[in-house]
């Protein structure tokens, strides 16, 4: 890894971890989609019972397709920036490594 990749590495894992902090506040407002359950009342008036039957199937689906969908990307986001910070770490052992080892050029 050379010093630009390096640099463009830790871009990376800081943007990463602003989005972590974005993906943890939609994690905290999917409860609130549960206040769709209000439409439960006009949906009935408006088409029925039929209307009020779909809107309670269809909320919890909603609720639970973006409590899927925000933790499968909180997971993978944890894992990329895991994954970077552990090849940056990599990178400056190695680097320190060769400039502590002693030159063998002096033949």
């Amino acid at each position: 890894m050379d010093p630009r990749r390096r640099e463009l590495t830790l871009a990376q894992i800081e943007r990463l971890k602003a989005q972590r902090a974005r993906l943890e506040r939609d994690w905290a407002r999917i409860p609130r989609l549960a206040w769709a359950l209000l439409f439960v009342v006009p949906a009935y008036f408006l088409w029925g019972i039929t209307g009020a039957l779909s809107t309670v199937l269809f909320v919890p689906c909603l609720i639970g397709t973006a409590a899927y969908l925000v933790g499968v990307r909180r997971f993978e986001n944890g894992q990329t920036i895991a994954e970077l910070e552990q090849a940056v770490a990599k990178h400056d052992a190695e680097v320190a490594a060769a400039g502590a080892a002693p030159s063998s050029a002096s033949n």
